[in-house]
């Protein structure tokens, strides 16, 4: 979802050349005729990471844009715009957090006439660093399990990577300690069944 729009795009500065890419509406492309930019396929993002992007809709034939986050297996619509947005640059800000292996696309498609050109600009990730841990060892888990492993060669269960509370009533946090609030991560051991009483789950660092 968009969590921000503004107004007034300007790129590099009054005067200055620049670019961006759009979709031509006129002949000989006919209504629901799509095109689609695809990003690099990301190893990993941080848990903050946004994706930036300004967009341009105006006219009385604007058809659609999208942004899709594909993974091997399945696809998440990440925003979907239709119809015009007026006739000004626009800044759509969309929440990612903490993804593996995944690129995202941008989708445009024809409406009615050929008053629908599509145009998009500036596309950015901003705040994706995989790790806020500074030194090897440490680990918020906000951001994965930088490089720690659980040891199947002599635990009996895994550690679970967890935000907000864990399942089990009347026992674990509720939250975790580096940010105290749903957004961040910590590991834990669910100790109800299968578990037995002596079951050990052991991880190893990097």
């Amino acid at each position: 979802a968009v969590v921000s729009t503004q107004s007034g795009h300007y790129g590099r500065g009054a005067g200055k050349p620049g670019n961006y890419y759009y979709i031509e509406a006129s002949s000989p492309r006919k209504p629901g005729d799509k095109a689609t930019i695809t990003s690099p396929i990301i190893p990993q993002s941080g848990s903050r990471c946004e994706l930036e992007f300004w967009y341009h809709m105006g006219g009385a034939g604007i058809g659609m844009l999208l942004v899709n986050l594909d993974y091997s297996y399945y696809t998440e619509n990440l925003l979907s715009l239709t119809g015009d947005q007026g006739d000004v640059w626009k800044k759509a800000t969309i929440p990612l957090g903490y993804k593996e292996n995944f690129h995202f696309s941008i989708i445009g498609t024809i409406g009615s006439s050929y008053e629908g050109d599509i145009a998009i600009d500036d596309i950015k990730m901003v705040n994706c660093k995989p790790s806020e841990s500074a030194n090897p060892g440490e680990c918020t888990f906000d951001d994965g399990m930088c490089g720690f492993q659980d040891d199947r060669n002599f635990d009996d269960f895994d550690w679970i990577r967890k935000n907000k509370g864990t399942p089990s009533v009347y026992t674990g946090p509720k939250q975790d300690h580096t940010r105290g609030n749903w957004t961040g991560y910590y590991i834990y051991l669910e100790t109800s069944w299968p578990q037995v009483e002596g079951d050990r789950a052991v991880i190893r660092g990097p």
